[in-house]
């Protein structure tokens, strides 16, 4: 004899309501999600930190470019010029010296003083010398900015890198709200359907689909909370409809009363 209809149990009730396993979910994904992020790992393991959420690509030419340019900035003197520009100096030089020692065994046939020979000599080595200062410092100066335009085009490729992998956390994210989606879906084919004696029954996979929806909740919190700065690709107000979205699907059961 089928049980009374007022006594039998209704849809809500067979439905497999959050228990202790679904809030151990929950808060290992919390819990997790702030150890893996920036007040904890981004702390005590910032390197790895860094090599997990924000991923830049190979960073380490971009340090050395920074390190080199910093130490031009604060010593110029001693940013050693391309051997071609030294060697371009010296023939100058070479050049420049020869035709001042010319000059000067003319001015001794002429019969000028010594005196004037020596302030001859002392005006032109003072000519060669600026001439290599002011090539020294023009050349150190091209360089300086070729240096740093080079740093900011590495800077710039490491922030188009940490941007893109910000996007693929924030893919893997979406990801696990669309299957949690598609895994709340599925439990309404699963709602419990009556039997040939008028009682509703359960399918017995429902409670391992509930169980999957909680852990890719779990999933989900746990990335927010480890990058919270991947969500800052994302529009406020659609993450804000999402976030609500993700908390109803996750905490509310889905079915029909009898």
């Amino acid at each position: 004899m089928p049980d009374d209809p007022n006594t039998a149990p209704d849809t809500v009730t067979l439905w497999p309501l959050p228990d202790a396993r679904h809030i151990y979910l929950l808060a290992a994904g919390i819990v997790l999600g702030v150890l893996l992020g920036p007040a904890v790992m981004g702390r005590v393991l910032p390197n790895q930190y860094e090599q997990l959420f924000n991923d830049a690509g190979p960073t380490a030419e971009l340090d050395a470019a920074r390190a080199e340019l910093l130490a031009a900035q604060q010593d110029p003197a001693a940013w050693m010029l391309p051997p071609e520009v030294e060697a371009e100096i010296k023939d100058y030089e070479t050049l420049a010296y020869d035709a001042m020692e010319a000059r000067l065994e003319t001015l001794r046939g002429l019969n000028m003083t010594p005196a004037a020979l020596v302030e001859e000599r002392e005006q032109s080595e003072q000519k060669i010398l600026a001439h290599r200062v002011a090539r020294e410092t023009r050349e150190r100066e091209q360089l300086l900015l070729q240096h740093t335009r080079d740093v900011a085009v590495l800077d710039l490729q490491a922030s188009v890198a940490r941007q893109q992998h910000h996007l693929k956390l924030v893919g893997i994210q979406l990801a696990l709200i669309l299957a949690l989606v598609a895994f709340a879906i599925a439990e309404g084919l699963l709602a419990p359907t009556p039997d040939g004696e008028g009682r509703r029954v359960a399918s017995p996979r429902l409670a391992h689909l509930v169980t999957i929806r909680y852990a890719l909740l779990a999933g989900w919190l746990c990335l927010a909370l480890a990058q919270p700065a991947a969500l800052k690709q994302v529009n406020p107000y659609f993450a804000g409809v999402l976030v609500a979205v993700v908390l109803v699907v996750g905490l509310v059961p889905l079915g029909k009363r009898a």
